[in-house]
């Protein structure tokens, strides 16, 4: 048997790599949500996990750097956070003993940790790669909303907004709380996760635009949706429960989908998400999310 690989690389099948992730761990808020930059660890933590497994692709694949992009939120640890899983595919593993991280960081202030990430990206060049930032990517203010989630009970476990999302998907309020809506969240995630995958189609009619790789990168709540919305995308079963496939993302934690896709058109789609694998049909989803262009 040719192994996917050796399609690939000799036009029989071409192989698309998809990643969806979370921000590195980041300084925490009292009342629930991360500030936007990240802890020095998390550049190890990105590098060593999503990084490691972006770098078996690239290789494996020889995926070059004009035909890797980057979606992500509005906030500045998105982008970060996926500009340094990068890193290790096109610049080989960092020397982190060369940063000198401190032992105790939560010590450090806001502006001192934006020094450690800026200090360790600026010595990388990652220009070739595209950046996309997608607002629907984001938090609830960034597209009209004034409240995202019930904080007070994203504090005890962010599983239990999110499963409220998903069996209550048109209510705007949880336990008295205005929150955003999960059709309205849904919606807006669906399309970016779309609009993000539909850059590797191979049938767009800019060959030049058309990419190997993509990066997308958001936050609690979000991604979740995203995974469940594919996972659930052709099954009759839906599922309802985050807790149903292993939770949510951890801090720098990523789901992999893997297109491969035939001479003829046909494709065959599967999700990794905490070591299970999903078998995910890319048109319905296109399809419930009315854009399919």
């Amino acid at each position: 048997m040719v192994s996917l690989y050796m399609a690939a690389i000799t036009g029989d099948m071409q192989r698309k790599i998809f990643y969806i992730m979370r921000h590195g761990k980041a300084p925490q808020m009292p009342k629930g949500g991360s500030y936007d930059t990240l802890f020095p660890s998390a550049i190890r933590q990105i590098c060593q996990e999503t990084g490691k497994d972006i770098q078996e692709s690239v290789n494996e694949l020889d995926i070059k750097p004009n035909k890797v992009f980057i979606a992500h939120s509005p906030r500045k640890r998105a982008l970060a956070s996926a500009q340094i899983a990068l890193v290790p595919s096109y610049h080989g593993n960092p020397d982190f003993g060369k940063y000198h991280f401190p032992a105790d960081e939560t010590r450090l202030g806001l502006e001192e940790c934006d020094q450690y990430i800026n200090a360790f990206l600026g010595d990388f060049n990652l220009d070739g790669i595209g950046k996309e930032e997608n607002k629907g990517l984001g938090y609830s203010k960034d597209v009209g909303f004034k409240v995202y989630m019930n904080d007070d009970i994203y504090l005890i476990d962010p599983a239990i907004n999110i499963n409220f999302w998903f069996q209550n998907p048109n209510t705007g309020y949880h336990e008295g709380a205005p929150i955003e809506p999960y059709s309205s969240v849904k919606a807006r995630t669906n399309k970016a996760l779309i609009d993000a995958i539909s850059r590797l189609d191979p049938e767009q009619p800019d060959k030049e635009a058309v990419m190997d790789l993509g990066l997308l990168c958001s936050h609690c709540g979000m991604l979740e949706s995203m995974v469940v919305n594919l996972i659930n995308a052709g099954k009759r079963s839906k599922i309802t429960d985050i807790n149903a496939i292993g939770g949510i993302f951890n801090f720098a934690e990523a789901a992999k989908l893997v297109v491969d896709v035939t001479p003829s058109g046909t494709y065959d789609a599967r999700l990794t998400y905490k070591s299970e694998d999903y078998k995910v049909d890319l048109l319905e989803l296109c399809n419930k999310t009315n854009d399919c262009s």
